[in-house]
């Protein structure tokens, strides 16, 4: 795995903090800010990994855009087993 994404994949390893259609959600499932989130999307999953807007993020989304990825779309197409795959996989 690729070392920009471990701390992605570390953030929704755990079926319990992973999400579909919204960027974060809290512990009661309600959507909310990514900052204040424990659930993640993929694409959530990268701001909150990478807060910063900048090389890394880009750098991220470079990568999975080299293996024909839509993050926003392939999270919430697949299964959490899937989407993780994934990540192993870059």
């Amino acid at each position: 795995m690729n070392p920009l994404i471990q701390p992605i994949y570390d953030l929704i390893k755990d079926p319990d903090h992973w999400t579909q259609g919204v960027l974060g959600r809290d512990q009661d499932d309600n959507p909310i800010d990514v900052e204040k989130a424990c659930k993640f999307c993929l694409v959530g999953a990268v701001y909150k990994a990478y807060p910063l807007m900048g090389d890394s993020i880009q750098d991220v989304y470079d990568l999975m855009n080299e293996h024909g990825v839509s993050a926003s779309v392939f999270n919430d197409s697949h299964t959490h087993a899937e989407v993780l795959t994934l990540l192993e996989s870059l």
